[in-house]
């Protein structure tokens, strides 16, 4: 359907987009699960968490996540 709309090209880029977006929310997922499992939190606990933002999100999905999880309830 893409292909058809906007060409083979476009189309292909707008794929890697989704697998980019999917990957993304794939790991934010789990960081929050993550989190939610240590809770409620201590120093050593956030201290594993701030390791896990390090080794699995650049810094602007860093402050990305922390975005993120300071708007949920």
């Amino acid at each position: 359907v893409r292909e058809a709309k906007v060409g083979a090209e476009a189309a292909q880029r707008l794929g890697a987009l989704d697998e980019e977006r999917a990957k993304w929310t794939a790991r934010f997922e789990a960081f929050k699960a993550k989190r939610k499992a240590l809770e409620p939190l201590d120093a050593a606990d956030e201290k594993q968490l701030d390791a896990l933002l390090e080794r699995d999100f650049t810094e602007p999905e860093r402050r990305r996540v922390q975005a993120l999880l300071n708007d949920s309830p």
